[in-house]
């Protein structure tokens, strides 16, 4: 399984988005992680696009002003996307692999720089995986 993570710092930028076509197309990758899209949503083609000819499940959170903006991609014919969730500063699918069956949880995470926030940045993510944690039990 190939995953890409990238913090692409904004999506707005038309040498970004050829960029990142050029990357997925090079590695195929399974699912697509990025985080400050910069972006408020994504239009159908656009996602179409970034899936390089794959059938793919997209979730998104938008960007807050200038910052942020988280956007996950995750193969259909791979794993079937069963859950989802998201908070502000994560989102998250439950996967199920097709070929085996075997299920997990996909984290997308991005974290602002801003120290006055780190703890609550924290608190989200420690209650998403106890609450994961759980779950599996």
């Amino acid at each position: 399984m190939k995953i890409l993570f990238w913090n692409i710092r904004g999506l707005g930028n038309a040498a970004r988005r050829k960029q990142l076509l050029k990357l997925v197309s090079f590695h195929n990758f399974d699912c697509i992680c990025l985080q400050e899209t910069i972006k408020a949503s994504f239009r159908q083609r656009e996602l179409e696009r970034f899936a390089d000819q794959r059938d793919m499940y997209w979730g998104w959170l938008p960007c807050i002003g200038h910052s942020g903006g988280m956007l996950m991609g995750v193969d259909k014919e791979v794993a079937q996307v069963t859950e989802e969730d998201h908070r502000v500063y994560f989102q998250s699918m439950k996967l199920t692999m097709k070929a085996d069956g075997f299920e997990w949880l996909l984290f997308n995470i991005y974290g602002l720089a801003h120290d006055e926030r780190k703890r609550e940045f924290l608190k989200e993510i420690q209650l998403k995986i106890r609450s994961s944690f759980d779950y599996w039990r």
